[in-house]
């Protein structure tokens, strides 16, 4: 009688181990994914910052207002820009970004 309840104790920790097993293998799969999009968005928009900043250290060749708004408008953009950066790499090491700050 206690071999049994014993027996199906480890039967069902068993499956109970390889049921959890493989959704935490699952949900690591999706976070790697989600890790490399992410980086790959940052790349993205690392290089339309520096385009950006280059762009506006342009000096404005008409003073009409819509050029000055469209320049505005940029600047507003590569701040948004930034700040987005910024939050997603809030929790990244130091090192990390130091090393992604130098390239």
């Amino acid at each position: 009688m206690v071999d049994t309840i014993i027996l199906a104790a480890l039967v069902t920790t068993s499956i109970l181990a390889i049921f959890f097993g493989f959704y935490a293998i699952k949900f690591g799969i999706i976070l790697l994914r989600v890790q490399d999009q992410t980086e790959e968005s940052l790349d993205i928009l690392d290089a339309q910052y520096q385009k950006m900043t280059y762009i506006l250290e342009v000096p404005l060749a008409n003073d009409s207002p819509q050029v000055r708004e469209i320049i505005e408008c940029i600047r507003i953009s590569r701040e948004s820009v930034l700040e987005v950066g910024t939050v997603l790499t809030r929790h990244s090491s130091k090192e990390e970004i130091k090393e992604v700050e130098k390239d």
